[in-house]
């Protein structure tokens, strides 16, 4: 290929293959395997069974698990605890939904084993990426060094969500390698300052983090003001104009709005073409996709994975007023 077009294709070829992971379906008998794990390593301890439990963690998560399964896995948490663990040190990928039901079943002790195997992401990181799902990037060597340091900061997300203080050295001591402007790879590794950012600031000022938080009571919480909106947009695709922006007394009315928000159980919608975009001073950007009447799928860019911070919400006065600023005869 001329040129730098092959950096191109990789880092396209990466793109895809981050796309997929999660995507790409899993053939029966490694579901139906995985399923029967939990049950048989708790009866027979066969370290076999016992090393093949802790790669599907580390691969899939709980995703996989059906409720029978998950009730054995419950059932038998002390004896299948440590195996969880070892399913998080670096070699294996951090999984978020694992560590969440972790975290509602541990004791202080589980807690700390958990963290000390997270830290090992950031104080003996691997030098191969971790697989997850059926793939695994094997290079170039920026793209394995990107994967690496994805996890990284994943395990530090999820050591914040532990409030282990204990990370912040390892965390506030973690690069982001720096690119020059229109570097094929900085687009690929700017947004993890951020997230790296939240994830210290997580531990260091939680009430400060993130943007819209959803609280254990169903309430939503906005840690920004409005000195730290930088600029509000709606977006849409329809003509030329996707980005339209929306004028000072329309943010402060959006931002007296949001803390008014419920969260909502999530209906499988998948998106919008409607959005509204805030921009913050600190490089934070939050969406709130117009899904049915009167809801929002949010999302931002604080976690390593969007998908993470999605939270479904209902507001008919906030919706009403989001739908206002669209242009006259927008169909939505």
């Amino acid at each position: 290929m001329p040129g730098n077009s092959l950096p191109t294709f990789f880092c396209i070829t990466l793109l895809l293959a981050a796309a997929q992971v999660c995507a790409n379906p899993v053939p029966d008998e490694v579901g139906r395997e995985f399923n029967s794990l939990p049950e048989r390593v708790a009866r027979e301890h066969d370290p076999k069974d016992r090393e093949k439990l802790t790669d599907c963690f580390g691969r899939y998560g709980i995703d996989l698990l059906r409720s029978d399964a998950l009730a054995s896995l419950d059932r038998h948490f002390v004896a299948l605890k440590a195996t969880m663990i070892e399913s998080q040190r670096p070699g294996h990928a951090v999984q978020t939904k694992l560590q969440a039901w972790f975290r509602k079943r541990a004791s202080q002790d589980d807690r700390k084993a958990m963290c000390i195997a997270l830290r090992e992401w950031l104080t003996s990181p691997p030098t191969e990426a971790p697989p997850e799902g059926g793939m695994q990037i094997m290079g170039p060597p920026k793209a394995v060094r990107l994967r690496i340091l994805r996890e990284q900061i994943q395990a530090g997300e999820e050591l914040a969500s532990y409030g282990d203080l204990e990370a912040l050295p390892a965390l506030r001591s973690l690069e982001i390698p720096h690119f020059q402007a229109g570097e094929t790879w900085a687009s690929s590794y700017e947004p993890l300052q951020v997230s790296l950012s939240q994830a210290i600031l997580r531990l260091e000022h939680p009430a400060s983090a993130g943007f819209l938080v959803a609280e254990a009571d169903g309430k939503l919480r906005c840690a920004a003001t409005l000195a730290d909106i930088d600029s509000v947009h709606i977006n849409y695709y329809e003509g030329p104009q996707s980005g339209l922006p929306v004028n000072g007394d329309v943010v402060a009315r959006i931002m007296t709005l949001l803390p008014t928000s419920r969260s909502d159980s999530p209906s499988g919608w998948v998106g919008s073409h409607d959005v509204l975009t805030i921009y913050l001073h600190n490089g934070l950007v939050a969406k709130l996709n117009l899904t049915e009447e009167h809801r929002f799928v949010y999302s931002d860019n604080s976690r390593v994975r969007e998908w993470d911070t999605h939270i479904t919400i209902r507001n008919a006065a906030l919706y009403d007023a989001v739908v206002a600023l669209f242009p006259q005869g927008h169909a939505r």
